[in-house]
């Protein structure tokens, strides 16, 4: 099986099981091997298949599929909407995650890759550092 193939059959179970974290992370999928393969209209359903991640309410992940939709619109040419789409992504890391992975690497990352936009904003760390972050007690 290819990545299309493994995408389809994700669909199709997440579909009979009712799993709609599963089904919007599969469409992102099947969007992103259709595209790899010369369909560039499959742009959209990546594009759908994030909106509708985001409605589920999970956000863990929100920043992966922000990246492979931005590198997808890379290399279609699409600058803007690649730089747009990086540009949410840090608003989609919770400030432990940020300060644990540090902003300041997701900005080199970009650099490295010659990609516009405003560096994010570095997150207010505990302990003044980045990766040093610790969870704070709920009272």
């Amino acid at each position: 099986m290819d990545d299309l193939e493994y995408a389809e059959a994700t669909i199709s179970l997440a579909r009979e099981q009712g799993f709609a974290q599963r089904l919007a992370a599969a469409q992102i999928l099947a969007g992103w091997a259709h595209v790899v393969r010369g369909r560039r209209d499959e742009l959209e359903t990546i594009r759908r298949g994030l909106d509708d991640f985001k409605a589920t309410g999970a956000g863990d992940d929100i920043p992966y599929w922000l990246a492979l939709l931005a590198e997808t619109e890379l290399a279609l040419g699409e600058h803007e909407a690649a730089s747009r789409d990086l540009d949410e992504a840090p608003s989609h890391t919770s400030r432990r995650t940020a300060c644990a992975y540090g902003n300041r690497k997701f900005a080199a990352w970009r650099a490295r890759r010659g990609w516009p936009g405003s560096m994010p904003r570095e997150p207010p760390c505990r302990g003044g550092r980045e990766g040093t972050a610790r969870p704070r007690r709920v009272s």
